[in-house]
Parts: structure tokens; C-alpha cells; sequence
């Protein structure tokens, strides 16, 4: 309001103004309110639809379990590679072009969000030599010589996590 205005309404009219700006807001809020709880609605709706059609398809246990798995790989393997965790070969040997290396701690580290009761980080690195992602000698974990420390390391076949469309997950 304009200093000019103010003076002539009187304190009467000036609760009155505010007392409507103040029940303008409130409406203003509570229509947001709606079209939140209606969008609301709508989601829960459709999980539930998504949530029947699961029951319906008759999915094994087997298969949910997988699909699992297989999802939070890929949801992984972006992890890592936007982490880029990478330790660097200091000679080209065979491993050179075909896997990276990373740090048993760091990729310890990635692992632990991806792992719960469902999926065991045993079963989820399991899951991956499986799938020819990670490269494994009789479930040994590989040792190597970085800067002339000895260094604890998984290896990452390049393929897997170069995957095109990989980082958009």
C-alpha cells in the first residue's frame, strides 16, 4: 500500500486489508494442498495398479530376486563409473585392455549402498563374476603393486562399465 492511502483508510479498514491478504494466502495454500493430495492420490494408484500386475504375472521368487540384482548392478556400475575410482597401470599387461582396478576399500565403500538383507555383497560380487563384470581367481581378491605399495584390488571388465546408456540409469 502507498504511504498516502495508509494514512486516509483507518486502522479498522487496515485489519480488514490484511486480514484478506492474509485469507487469500491461506486459500492460495490450501488449493496447492489439493492439488498435491490429488497427484498423491494418483501415484499411489498406480503403484498399487503396478503392484497388481506384479502379483498377476506370477513372478517367481527366483525372478523378482534377479531382476534385483541385475537392476542395482547396472545402478552400481554408474556408481563407479561416476566416481571414477580408477587406479592407473603403470605397465600395459593383458588386464591393461580389458579390466579397470579399483580399491578394495573404495569399491567396499560403493558396495555397502547397493547391499542389504535382500542382496549380500557375497551374492551381489557373486552375481557380477557371473556375469563376466568382475574378473575372479577362485573368489580371491587380486593383489597388486601401485606406486610400490602392495594394493587389495577388484577388477572391472571395461566393457561392462563402458556400457553405452550405462550412466543414465
Amino acid at each position: 500500500m502507498e504511504p498516502n492511502v495508509a494514512r486516509i483508510m483507518s486502522s479498522e479498514e487496515l485489519e480488514i486489508a490484511r486480514l484478506k491478504a492474509k485469507a487469500n494466502k491461506l486459500i492460495d495454500v490450501n488449493q496447492q494442498l489439493v492439488r498435491e493430495k490429488a497427484q498423491l492420490q494418483e501415484t499411489i494408484q498406480r503403484l498399487q495398479r503396478v503392484s497388481n500386475a506384479e502379483i498377476e504375472s506370477g513372478a517367481s521368487e527366483e525372478d523378482k530376486f534377479t531382476f534385483i540384482y541385475i537392476t542395482r548392478i547396472l545402478v552400481f556400475l554408474a556408481e563407479l563409473q561416476k566416481s571414477a575410482l580408477w587406479l592407473d597401470y603403470k605397465n600395459n599387461t593383458a588386464n591393461t585392455k580389458e579390466y579397470y582396478r579399483v580399491d578394495k576399500r573404495d569399491f567396499e565403500n560403493i558396495l555397502a549402498a547397493y547391499t542389504d538383507d535382500k542382496v549380500t555383497a557375497r551374492n551381489f560380487i557373486r552375481y557380477m563374476v557371473c556375469l563376466g563384470i568382475m574378473k575372479s581367481n577362485d573368489k580371491e581378491i587380486f593383489s597388486v603393486i601401485v606406486n610400490g605399495k602392495s594394493k587389495r584390488v577388484y577388477m572391472i571388465r571395461k566393457t561392462a562399465v563402458d556400457l553405452p546408456g550405462v550412466e543414465k540409469i
